[in-house]
């Protein structure tokens, strides 16, 4: 999604030797622009910006077209207050990325899911369901809308848990229903992304180029590079509460088998595994031996509840997963997360592939439990980001 938002050029020397004594604005993008850009040309947008390519000192100087020395208040209102429609496409679009990563990792018997199961909690990815709540849908909308948040944060809690450490010792049928889970959930936030993309449009429409806009518009949003990938679905109107009930009624079943069928059991430690891959034991300050960081499920003491029981005690209760809200299952699930990297127990040791001490600084560690059971993950770089001014 970041790569398919593109912005306009900072200026064009034709245009500018047109209007330089018109304009100051225009003036300055001039004297900005690369000397050697060719017209045309576009720049990249940082993904960790949701200001689009209007500086602070730009804006400052903006004018109403048409309307020298006023300010377009209500225009730049629309860069930088991270509440807009567009920040809700930028979050979805994150979400997006980290679902579609865990789920092209299970596919691929891969590692690293419970990496971007630690993205997901500590970037923007799981804000985009906070942003979706006071948007004004109609009632039967709105309700399918709150359900599939709640579900994506009870699907990410489940899949955290059994996939603590390198997914060794997963069973076949588990990694089959959390491959059947991740694509509903991923499922239900392209047609989120749909649904807002679709209003964020009928609120800002195409011009041609007809005018001058600031911040983000339709036409540096090019939504066919997602199409071509399959990443994005175009619905019609009324689709979209149709395929977010199908999803949701999918997802809570899968969730259901899940938590009935997962064992919160450590798996011993081989003897025959490798000396590399067992529990770092500088994390909980006991010997490395003392149990596998790669078993099927994250430890847990008799006195300590786990995801699977938050979970699950939220499917018995008797208020519909459609009355609930997002904000407040995310909040109880992160009383129970815990995410630990993977390090070495030794650094002399040859054989192990991680490093003794994680060398990130990781979005939303201040928001984890300090002391529920570890969810142990691969130091990997990170990748998503956090878009909110002031993370929740």
């Amino acid at each position: 999604m970041h790569g398919a938002h593109r912005t306009k050029p900072t200026g064009s020397p034709g245009r500018a030797m047109a209007q330089g004594s018109e304009s100051s604005l225009n003036s300055k993008r001039q004297k900005d622009a690369s000397p050697g850009k060719r017209p045309g040309t576009v720049s990249s947008m940082s993904r960790v910006s949701s200001n689009g390519d209007v500086s602070s000192e730009v804006r400052h100087e903006a004018k109403v077209p048409g309307s020298p020395g006023t300010t377009n208040e209500e225009q730049i209102q629309k860069l930088g207050d991270g509440r807009g429609l567009f920040h809700v496409v930028e979050q979805l679009a994150t979400l997006e990325a980290g679902l579609w990563s865990i789920l092209d990792g299970l596919k691929e018997n891969a590692t690293y899911i419970s990496y971007f199961c630690r993205e997901y909690w500590g970037t923007s990815a799981s804000h985009a369901q906070l942003s979706l709540e006071p948007i004004k849908f109609n009632e039967q909308l709105k309700r399918q809308v709150q359900q599939a948040g709640v579900l994506e944060n009870l699907s990410l809690g489940v899949t955290s848990h059994l996939c603590s450490g390198t997914m060794q010792g997963v069973s076949v049928t588990i990694r089959s229903r959390l491959r059947n889970l991740l694509h509903y959930v991923h499922e239900n936030c392209l047609v989120l992304l749909d649904l807002v993309c679709q209003r964020w449009l009928a609120e800002h429409p195409y011009t041609g180029g007809q005018e001058h806009r600031y911040g983000h518009c339709p036409e540096n949003l090019n939504l066919d590079i997602l199409v071509r990938v399959k990443r994005y679905r175009r619905l019609r109107r009324g689709e979209h509460i149709m395929a977010l009930r199908q999803h949701n009624e999918m997802i809570a079943n899968v969730v259901r088998q899940l938590c009935r069928g997962a064992t919160t059991k450590r798996v011993p430690l081989s003897s025959t595994s490798p000396k590399g891959l067992r529990s770092p034991g500088r994390l909980q300050d006991k010997p490395a031996n003392s149990g596998s960081s790669l078993s099927f499920g994250a430890a847990c003491s008799a006195s300590q509840g786990t995801v699977l029981s938050a979970v699950n005690d939220v499917l018995a209760s008797r208020v519909p997963l459609d009355r609930l809200k997002a904000n407040n299952i995310r909040s109880k699930l992160l009383q129970y997360l815990r995410f630990q990297a993977l390090l070495a127990p030794d650094s002399n040791d040859p054989d192990c592939p991680w490093p003794t001490y994680d060398p990130y600084r990781r979005y939303g560690s201040e928001l984890f439990s300090k002391d529920a059971s570890p969810i142990w993950f691969e130091p990997l770089a990170p990748t998503l980001p956090i878009l909110d001014s002031q993370p929740k």
